[in-house]
């Protein structure tokens, strides 16, 4: 067996890893997942791989990393939920690995078994990695490559940063983060001349140059970059204003603290506050590599409107609670019960997460935790529910992520096929409502109570799914 794969916590984390993805192997594709997996990979599985510029209804105006692995999935092994949830596993894997690299570079012994398990609840991790996520890809690069710039293991480099900034923008920003931390760790630790600090930046070049060609040969093709007019993502750009900026930077606390992930914040600031029984072993590290990641992805958190997604901060994520447990580790470093136990309540908080379930009125992240899974199942009833009134499909309107159609979702055959339009309060008889939407702003959702009534619902743990049927006139 590989050394990499010997230590217990590892092949413990493997066989639970495995599980999830046998758990989740039947799921259907959910929200922007379809779009960013599923959609583009039907289109190199149906048309072949002679252009990587995509229609303008599937491209999402990043590389299709993702789309180009799984279609080549299917046409080897298949087109089915099951060989695209398992398609995810060599990434998984390879996060597993690394990740136990990342808690040995920082800690030792129970600092470094907790640490893991730490690392790999976080909720919007798990949450991706069950979803075929190309983020699932983002943060398996990610920290692969952190892990060879801190064990100064560089031969493979080059090739991990290109697979980092091909999967999305957000991967290629990660990837100027590193440069930058790479520089500035190279220059605290082993004081190295200007130089050798430019030289090391080499195996950043090929990724750069690739990821910037293709947004530059995408720009002359469409004459877009990141959204187009008439995009569904297109009011996220929208800048923020003053107001807005600070709106976002409270949105950002909470979604730091959001689905039990507070613990480990409560745990650092409590260490903060206690004498240390030694020098926080390399935090000073954890801390640069942070800054470096919040110089550059935060700023387009802050400057557009909507672009604060849970899993748009997961590298953060990973630092952020790494350096938050390097805290509680500084002060019972040689208490080994505990910080068993630290390490035991955050994880219980972490895990919680996935039974967090918000009001209506508030736009919950469901893609950052497990809490989803009831939807699947419940948009299956409901649309066989539709078909069983023998409603004509154009009179009913669905709300975000209800009515996508199921050779995306369920990769079924376009036979089976049935597709929702947007809802329009004006011309739809019937309006097909779920708590995941999060599209219904407060006058929208006065509207629907008021014009329209409920006629079914189909709910399960949190989770609920309302035909609303217009109200006739006395």
């Amino acid at each position: 067996m590989h050394p990499y794969f010997s230590p217990l916590p590892v092949r413990i984390a493997l066989l639970a890893s495995a599980l999830l993805l046998y758990l989740c192997q039947n799921h259907s594709f959910f929200g922007d997942i379809v779009q960013l997996s599923s959609k583009q990979a039907h289109f190199f599985y149906d048309h072949g791989y002679g252009q990587i510029i995509l229609p303008l209804e599937n491209d999402t105006g990043h590389p299709p990393l993702m789309g180009l692995y799984l279609s080549v999935c299917w046409q080897v092994f298949g087109r089915s939920l099951a060989v695209s949830h398992w398609a995810v596993l060599p990434f998984v894997v390879l996060l597993v690995v690394q990740a136990w690299r990342w808690c040995q570079f920082f800690w030792r012994d129970t600092a470094a078994i907790w640490g893991f398990a730490l690392l790999l609840s976080i909720p919007v991790l798990v949450a991706q990695a069950a979803l075929v996520s190309p983020d699932i890809l983002l943060i398996s690069f990610f920290v692969t490559s952190a892990n060879a710039i801190l064990y100064r293991q560089t031969r493979w480099l080059w090739l991990v940063l290109i697979l980092l900034s091909l999967v999305s923008m957000r991967g290629l920003m990660a990837s100027v983060g590193l440069a930058l931390f790479q520089v500035v760790y190279n220059w605290a630790q082993y004081k190295q001349s200007l130089r050798a600090l430019v030289g090391g930046l080499l195996p950043f070049l090929p990724a750069w140059v690739l990821a910037l060609a293709f947004f530059a040969y995408h720009y002359a093709a469409t004459g877009w970059l990141g959204y187009h007019a008439s995009s569904p993502w297109a009011p996220c750009f929208e800048p923020a204003t003053w107001l807005g900026i600070l709106k976002n930077g409270l949105i950002l606390a909470w979604r730091v603290a959001d689905f039990g992930m507070f613990a480990v914040w409560l745990a650092a600031f409590y260490a903060l506050l206690r004498p240390r029984n030694g020098a926080p072993s390399k935090q000073a590290v954890l801390f640069s590599l942070l800054l470096c990641l919040a110089l550059t992805l935060l700023p387009t958190l802050f400057i557009y409107q909507n672009l604060s997604a849970h899993r748009y901060l997961l590298p953060l994520y990973w630092v952020g609670i790494s350096w938050a447990w390097g805290c509680v580790v500084a002060i019972w470093q040689t208490q080994t019960r505990y910080l068993a136990s630290a390490g035991l309540l955050c994880c219980a908080s972490f895990w919680s997460g996935h039974l967090w379930i918000y009001p209506p009125d508030i736009a919950q992240g469901w893609h950052a935790s497990l809490a989803y899974i009831p939807f699947l199942e419940l948009r299956r009833q409901a649309l066989h529910d539709i078909k069983q009134r023998g409603l004509d499909r154009e009179t009913v309107g669905s709300t975000a992520f209800v009515g996508l159609a199921n050779r995306y979702t369920d990769l079924s055959d376009p036979a089976d096929t049935l597709t929702l339009r947007n809802r329009d309060f004006d011309q739809h008889e019937y309006i097909l409502y779920s708590n995941v939407s999060n599209s219904l702003n407060d006058a929208e959702w006065t509207r629907l109570n008021r014009e329209f009534m409920p006629i079914d619902t189909l709910y399960r743990r949190g989770v609920y799914i309302v035909l609303y049927e217009r109200r006739r006139s006395e």
